[in-house]
């Protein structure tokens, strides 16, 4: 019951929070000074009940979790969380982000995946925020981490998919700050490969816009990048899920061209 009464208590105090993420205005979310314990406390309940699950069986048609959750989408509190990520401590900050990925994991017991990412579709300040986020390098990390959280559900990572989050990701990959590059690229191979099937059907529909933003990655001149770009790609193609992507991109000339050049590369590993 802890964690139920967590999460009651810290919804009513979020209810009032509203506002952007934007961190060049820090404060202006009026979070208050007791915010970082109350989400502490919050995050340490749902974890501890979600641990104790492990292994054992809910009824998810008639459950408390269940009426939580409801409780959540309804007020907002998953927006409230992203809005006040600028306002608190980085310790504070880590347990946000935490508790943002423990409520959409307690989504699978209740089976409400489904709800879950139609709030997310119904309230696209959400994802826009994160993904904003991503730009700042304070913010960066418990940013990504919740947009990999977001990515464990196919359901919301559809959701990201079509809302272009692809290549926004693929433009804050080739950002000149390492930290945001880094944590942009991370995010994005989730997207592609922690929910295959939805993202190859992405990619089908969208092949040509995909590849043509997704190649502008190999003509970075940082070996590291193009590394890592590659090897994506190569487990995306290689993968059965991907087979239709893979006819595709295997029998396009420009394609070719493009790792033909790689063929000239002073790296063993990049031939």
């Amino acid at each position: 019951w802890d964690h139920l009464t967590a999460i009651s208590e810290l919804n009513k105090d979020l209810a009032g929070v509203a506002g952007v993420l934007v961190p060049a205005a820090p404060g202006v979310l009026g979070c208050s000074k007791g915010m970082d314990c109350k989400i502490r406390h919050c995050r340490k309940a749902v974890d501890g009940y979600l641990l104790a699950q492990i292994g054992t069986t809910t009824d998810p048609r008639n459950c408390e979790e269940r009426q939580a959750l409801v409780e959540v989408l309804s007020s907002g509190m998953l927006l409230a969380l992203v809005d006040c990520l600028g306002t608190l401590d980085f310790e504070a900050q880590k347990d946000a982000a935490r508790l943002f990925s423990a409520l959409l994991r307690l989504g699978t017991p209740t089976n409400m995946d489904a709800q879950i990412a139609a709030y997310v579709d119904d309230i696209p300040e959400v994802l826009e925020m994160l993904l904003e986020g991503l730009t700042v390098p304070d913010l960066a990390l418990h940013c990504s981490q919740m947009l990999i959280s977001c990515t464990k559900s196919a359901e919301i990572a559809t959701v990201l998919l079509r809302g272009g989050a692809a290549p926004i990701l693929i433009e804050l990959v080739q950002n000149p700050n390492f930290d945001i590059a880094s944590e942009a690229y991370s995010v994005l191979r989730e997207l592609l490969l922690a929910q295959k099937p939805p993202a190859a059907k992405f990619l089908e529909a969208n092949f040509d816009d995909f590849f043509s933003s997704f190649h502008t990655l190999l003509e970075v001149q940082n070996y590291f990048a193009q590394r890592q770009v590659l090897q994506l790609l190569v487990r995306m193609l290689l993968d059965q899920s991907f087979k239709d992507v893979m006819r595709r991109y295997v029998a396009n000339e420009r394609f070719l061209q493009i790792h033909m050049n790689f063929l000239q590369h002073d790296s063993n590993s990049m031939q």
